[in-house]
């Protein structure tokens, strides 16, 4: 019977559950080097992408976009990283793309959360915050 890139997928995403995050590379290494030696080149080129739908299916990795206005991430994409990574206990996959109608800072998607810190957020809330508190300060202008 000859091992698919899936079954081993299948076998490191069950074995990510039991394991430090830490070791699992070092198990991701052992099975490429299995792979290398048993498994045509076209298996091991799409091994990357089989492994991480398999992780992604059972919950065990995380992708991130974050968005800014040049698409750079500037200094502190990798502490944005980690920071989610320690909070997930998981890996996390972190894409920077481009969004030119952020005029200034930056807008987060984890999963199904938004975390909006652009600038255009900023004077979204400022508005909402006027627009509620207006009608307790409105100060009365009586003619004297």
């Amino acid at each position: 019977m000859k091992i698919k890139p899936e079954h081993i997928a299948q076998a490191l995403a069950d074995l990510s559950l039991t394991i430090p995050q830490e070791q699992f590379s070092d198990e991701v290494d052992s099975a490429l080097m299995y792979m290398r030696q048993n498994s045509p080149g076209k298996s091991i080129r799409q091994f990357p992408y089989v492994l991480e739908r398999v992780l992604r299916r059972k919950g065990r990795m995380f992708s991130a976009v974050l968005s800014t206005p040049t698409g750079e991430p500037g200094e502190h994409a990798t502490a944005i990283q980690k920071i989610l990574e320690n909070h997930f206990k998981h890996e996390v996959e972190l894409d920077v793309v481009a969004d030119p109608s952020l005029i200034g800072g930056a807008v987060l998607r984890v999963q199904d959360e938004l975390f909006d810190l652009s600038a255009a957020g900023a004077l979204e809330l400022l508005r909402s915050y006027l627009v509620s508190h207006s009608h307790h300060s409105t100060p009365s202008h009586e003619s004297q």
